[in-house]
């Protein structure tokens, strides 16, 4: 098992997070930056910080997957966006996501039967799940999150985290 950097997200400014990677990754951190402005958005967006295995466990919206670990990726591919991640390059923008519950097996019959919906509380991305992917392959512990702040105890209560400001 590699050995670890302290693996704590620093938060930069506002806009802008760090993410420490183990010390034999490619990169020694990535940052993410806000896709929204914070200070346009502040009342309704939240920044989560999240423990990654538990964050990609939620992530089962069947109308939005997760993709693939980034194992399975062809080599160029997983190489491009790896390759982007160097922050010295660039600062990607974080993850954007929501977090409710969704039909598991939404289907015609169960419309015209009026049956309820299978649903279970799951992620659906806006943007990101290629990040994840990279930053899970680089080592990274835990990643910050965008969520809306009407979803965001929801999801810090799934993820049995405390609440955070």
């Amino acid at each position: 098992m590699s050995k670890l950097n302290n693996m704590k997200i620093i938060k930069l400014s506002d806009d802008l997070y760090r993410i420490p990677l183990p010390n034999d990754a490619k990169y020694p951190y990535l940052e993410w930056k806000t896709d929204l402005t914070m200070q346009q958005f502040a009342k309704s967006i939240d920044v989560v910080e999240v423990p990654l295995v538990k964050f990609i466990a939620l992530c089962v919206d069947p109308a939005i997957p997760m993709v693939p670990h980034a194992d399975t990726w062809a080599k160029e591919k997983l190489s491009r966006y790896v390759d982007i991640q160097n922050c010295e390059k660039y600062n990607m923008d974080m993850p954007r996501i929501g977090f409710s519950e969704r039909d598991l097996k939404r289907n015609l019959l169960q419309i015209l039967l009026r049956r309820k919906p299978e649903t279970v509380w799951a992620v659906g991305f806006v943007g990101g799940r290629h990040r994840v992917r990279i930053a899970e392959k680089l080592g990274a512990q835990f990643i910050p999150v965008q969520i809306n702040k009407s979803e965001s105890d929801d999801f810090k209560k799934h993820l049995g985290l405390s609440r955070q400001h």
